[in-house]
């Protein structure tokens, strides 16, 4: 299990009525109502939001609502993350509602729901206990089974608004469709990550050694895969936390 995460930050949907409207959602609950106002809580009864949307004609489709986490000590800054595209599981389906709302990586959720999502949720609370905000949003703000997946005109627009709507002053991007996106907008990312989902871990892995190698630092790498034992340690969400933390922090001016 994952280390605590800090307590009592503000979630708060800034963004939500332009994009519902943008996105043709029919569907008037406040999205606090659902999914809450506080980041990082034990799930509860409302920790999934489905309803029935008949204009997206799909099975199963995924919408995370864009999120502005706060935390007390704000050092009046913002971190905007771009992240890919939500996902679902076919076991996610219920039966007479195609539409699950979510958040991006679950922050309403506590650290270890879903397992998957730890990864960032400690990164999140690495710049949250700096004092900066982060507001969480993705690309492609609409995902099914079986989508191209390449951001579309619609994404751009409603992620322009998204800028204009909320003072942002540093945008991380997560992978390459976020990264392309960006660029193509003329937009300039504070920092492009890796994206640190597990299936990219080997990547990061494969960071760190060439970074202690061209650093002539091999201890760099040792300490955190040496073991004793002869094989590697694994790689774990606290080390690419870790280790995105700090590409972050060093391309914030």
């Amino acid at each position: 299990m994952a280390k605590n995460l800090l307590q009592n930050v503000d979630m708060t949907y800034p963004t939500w009525e332009k994009i519902k409207q943008e996105l043709d959602v029919r569907d008037n609950t406040p999205p606090s109502e659902k999914l809450g106002t506080l980041a990082f809580c034990p799930p509860t009864q409302n920790s999934v939001w489905s309803t029935n949307i008949p204009n997206y004609p799909k099975p199963l489709v995924g919408i995370d609502v864009p999120v502005l986490l706060k935390p007390n000590n704000w050092n009046g800054e913002t971190i905007l993350i771009l992240g890919e595209s939500p996902l679902r599981n076919d076991k996610n389906i219920i039966k007479g509602q195609n539409v699950i709302f979510g958040t991006p990586y679950a922050v309403h959720q506590d650290i270890n729901s879903p397992k998957q999502c730890i990864v960032y949720k400690l990164i999140f609370d690495g710049l949250l206990r700096k004092g900066y905000s982060v507001y969480l949003t993705d690309i492609i703000k609409v995902w099914w089974k079986k989508k191209n997946l390449v951001p579309q005109r619609n994404d751009k627009v409603i992620l322009r608004d998204e800028l204009n709507q909320i003072p942002i002053h540093h945008i991380v991007s997560w992978g390459k469709r976020a990264d392309a996106a960006l660029k193509d907008m003329k937009i300039n990312p504070t920092v492009s990550l890796l994206h640190p989902g597990q299936l990219n871990w080997n990547n990061w892995k494969l960071k760190i050694f060439r970074k202690a190698v061209y650093n002539n630092n091999l201890n760099y790498a040792k300490n955190i895969y040496f073991n004793p034992n002869g094989d590697d340690k694994p790689t774990t969400p606290e080390i690419v936390a870790s280790e995105a933390l700090t590409d972050i922090f060093n391309a914030i001016p």
